[in-house]
């Protein structure tokens, strides 16, 4: 499991432990890209095909109930998220 960085709000590390769990060993979360209002985005490697993707995490209230299902994408090389 991920390790908070030190300098991450407990809330952020809270939430981090938690997305991690909820997504199990498909994905290694690496660090948050950003966040606004509606959501958060983190960076995140797939571990069984080596490859960086961006999760988007909705707060509870905006999930609940609207038929969202999960679209993975795969980060082209290169991409300045990557780094």
């Amino acid at each position: 499991m991920r390790r908070p960085n030190t300098k991450e709000t407990p809330y952020l590390a809270e939430l981090l432990e938690r997305l991690q769990t909820t997504i199990g060993t498909t994905y290694r979360i690496e660090k948050e890209l950003g966040g606004g209002g509606m959501s958060r985005v983190f960076l995140a490697e797939e571990v069984e095909l080596a490859r960086k993707v961006v999760i988007k995490v909705l707060p509870p209230e905006m999930a609940a109930g609207d038929g969202s299902r999960r679209q993975p994408r795969s980060l082209p090389p290169g991409d300045p998220a990557c780094s």
